[in-house]
C-alpha cells in the first residue's frame, strides 16, 4: 500500500497550478504581491509534505522482485499523466518568456525559474524511477548499463519516460520470477546430494 503514495506526484502539479491561478493577486501589480507570496508558500509546503512521502517510500523499496515490478508500472503511469502538465506548462511559461522579453528584454531571467520549477516537479517521479533501477540491479534483475541507463535518462526531460518504459521491460515477467525461483530451488536441492558423495566412490 506504501507504493501508492507515489499518486501523490500524478496530483500535485495541476492542484499547485489550480491553487496559483485561483489567486487573484498573483497578477497583480507589486503593491498587492502578499496575497500571492502566501500562495507560492503554500505550495512549497504542499510540494515538500507530497515529495517526502515519496522519498521515503523509494528508500523503503522491498528487495523483491514483484515489488520492483509494481513500483515500475506505477512510476509509468505517474509520469504518463504529468505528460499534459509539462506540456501546458512549457507552453505557458514560453509565452511568458516571449512576452517579457518583447516588453522589458527581461525574459530570459525567468528562464532559470521555471527550468527549476519544472526540474522540481519531474523530481517527484526520477527519485522512485532511480531507487527502482538500483533495488532491480541489487536483485540482478537488469544489467548495470539498464540500471546506469534508466538513471541517467531521468535528467531529461521526456527521455525520462524512455527510461521508465526501459526499466519495466527490462524487469522479468512474474511468469519468468516463477520459473527462476523453480530453478534456484531445484539447484539448491542437487548441491547437498553432490556433497553426500562418499569420498571412497569418488576414489573408485
Amino acid at each position: 500500500m506504501k507504493k501508492y503514495i507515489l499518486l501523490l506526484a500524478a496530483f500535485f502539479p495541476y492542484l499547485a497550478g489550480v491553487m496559483l491561478f485561483n489567486q487573484p493577486d498573483a497578477w497583480q501589480p507589486n503593491e498587492h504581491q502578499d496575497g500571492s507570496n502566501m500562495m507560492l508558500i503554500i505550495i512549497a509546503i504542499v510540494y515538500l509534505v507530497c515529495l517526502l512521502p515519496i522519498i521515503i517510500s523509494a528508500k523503503k523499496l522491498k528487495k523483491e522482485e514483484e515489488d520492483t515490478k509494481t513500483y515500475a508500472v506505477l512510476i509509468l503511469v505517474i509520469k504518463l499523466l504529468q505528460i499534459p502538465f509539462h506540456i501546458l506548462y512549457l507552453i505557458l511559461t514560453t509565452v511568458i518568456v516571449i512576452i517579457a522579453t518583447g516588453i522589458g528584454g527581461i525574459g530570459i531571467i525567468f528562464i532559470p525559474a521555471f527550468v527549476g520549477i519544472d526540474y522540481a516537479v519531474l523530481a517527484m517521479t526520477a527519485i522512485p524511477t532511480i531507487s527502482c533501477a538500483i533495488i532491480a540491479k541489487k536483485n540482478n534483475q537488469i544489467s548495470k548499463g539498464t540500471m546506469i541507463s534508466v538513471i541517467i535518462s531521468q535528467f531529461i526531460f521526456c527521455i525520462d519516460v524512455i527510461g521508465a518504459i526501459l526499466l519495466l521491460i527490462k524487469l522479468p515477467t512474474k511468469k519468468s520470477l516463477v520459473k527462476l525461483r523453480t530453478q534456484n530451488i531445484e539447484e539448491a536441492q542437487v548441491i547437498p546430494e553432490i556433497q553426500e558423495i562418499p569420498i571412497e566412490e569418488c576414489n573408485a
